[in-house]
């Protein structure tokens, strides 16, 4: 910009008709680049920050109908006002032993989820999972069932 600017200044290109625009016309084209410039370049960084989506997750989140935490953020709720009453009587924030039970909820039901598909691809893959599961589904105990064909 600073380039042209010069050119635009001392620019005498007698074959073309150019004559230069000097310093004051300049200055104002300056001006008039930086004033249109800054409140541009806030607003392009505004809307590209409403257009990625983490403007209405933010939004979205904080406001109790539109949530998509879970039974609207109570468990949230639930651990801020135990803190407050905590504190209000002189209790020690952190003595709930390190990690709550809103904590261990996601882990548990990992590790369920977990067991689940492997008891269902045991179930699947091999003959002992096929009988045990064919047995149950007909009601039979197999450990009542004594045959030579069949042993577990």
């Amino acid at each position: 910009m600073q380039v042209a600017t010069v050119i635009a200044v001392f620019a005498n290109f007698g074959f073309a008709h150019i004559r230069g625009i000097g310093w004051g016309w300049a200055g104002v084209i300056w001006l008039y680049s930086l004033v249109t410039f800054v409140p541009l370049d806030l607003f392009k960084f505004a809307i590209r920050y409403v257009l990625s989506g983490r403007a209405w997750n933010n939004l979205l989140q904080n406001k109790t109908a539109f949530t998509t935490k879970k039974n609207y953020g109570r468990e949230e709720r639930e651990a801020q006002w135990a803190t407050t009453q905590r504190s209000l009587h002189g209790l020690d924030i952190e003595a709930g032993g390190g990690s709550g039970y809103a904590e261990e909820l996601p882990e548990i039901a990992e590790q369920a989820k977990r067991r689940a598909e492997f008891a269902r691809l045991r179930e699947k893959n091999t003959l002992r999972g096929h009988l045990e599961s064919a047995a149950k589904v007909r009601g039979i105990d197999i450990n009542a069932v004594r045959t030579p064909f069949y042993s577990m």
